[in-house]
């Protein structure tokens, strides 16, 4: 899954969600209704102050995800070795009927984007005229997709239980100059000076929760050349954010 500034969309074409597929015989629907729903456990901060970090999404500097970049947690060779088995999982399986797929679930859930399959979770479930869609988070990078059921596939407990690979994360002390929104020229900056592929330093600075995921107040250091460059602080200089006033 290549990083990204936006979120994936599903495409309109797909087939309908709510419709058994061909091969899904009720004995799987039974087995299914009989096995504990596999669960993924969040995302892990390592203890202290600091961690590294190389940014997956960005959608705004208020909403991002990275992954932890550390030699004691080898990340990218984790990812590779997991994402073989999901596509194997993904493609040999068939998709639930919607009365499984319930808000906050996990599935296996194909990616729009690079065909792969990635583990998701449901974030909200849509009513339609004809089929339900879910709008899912993939727990591993960042990315939001909204998807139809057929784009699903049961998530096996060992695939489930390496917690989620991706933290989502907000600025501190900043944000945007007019309003709650950013805008095209501030999120630009953002992605200009964080990049997808060099290591940055987040500073923890708060924690707060927003329905199923926690997010992380950070202060972003890129300290790869020669001088430390606080982000937080070029947004501001560079007039695309203003300083929050304390609460």
């Amino acid at each position: 899954m290549a990083p990204t500034t936006v979120a994936a969309i599903a495409p309109a074409a797909a087939s309908p969600g709510g419709m058994q597929p061909p091969g899904m015989y009720p004995a799987y629907l039974q087995l299914a209704s009989m096995t504990p729903p596999a669960v993924v456990p969040p995302a892990i901060l390592p203890d202290g102050n600091t961690f590294c970090v190389c940014l997956s999404v960005v959608f705004n500097p208020s909403d991002f995800y990275g992954q932890i970049v550390e030699k004691a947690n080898p990340t990218v060779k984790v990812l590779e070795d997991l994402q073989q088995n999901l596509n194997k999982f993904g493609s040999q399986s068939e998709a639930p009927v919607e009365e499984m797929v319930t808000k906050g679930s996990f599935w296996i859930c194909r990616f729009q984007g690079d065909k792969n399959w990635y583990r998701a979770q449901v974030l909200d479930v849509l009513p339609g005229p004809t089929c339900q869609r879910f709008r899912v988070l993939y727990v591993d990078y960042g990315n939001r997709s909204t998807v139809l059921c057929s784009f699903l596939r049961p998530l096996p407990p060992e695939l489930a239980s390496l917690p989620a690979c991706a933290h989502r994360m907000s600025l501190a002390y900043v944000g945007p100059k007019q309003g709650n929104k950013w805008d095209e020229s501030a999120i630009g900056v953002f992605v200009k000076e964080t990049g997808f592929n060099i290591s940055l330093i987040a500073e923890k600075k708060g924690h707060r929760r927003a329905g199923f995921e926690d997010i992380t107040e950070v202060v972003l250091w890129n300290r790869n050349g020669p001088t430390a460059v606080n982000i937080n602080v070029v947004l501001v200089e560079q007039d695309v954010a203003v300083l929050k006033s304390a609460e």
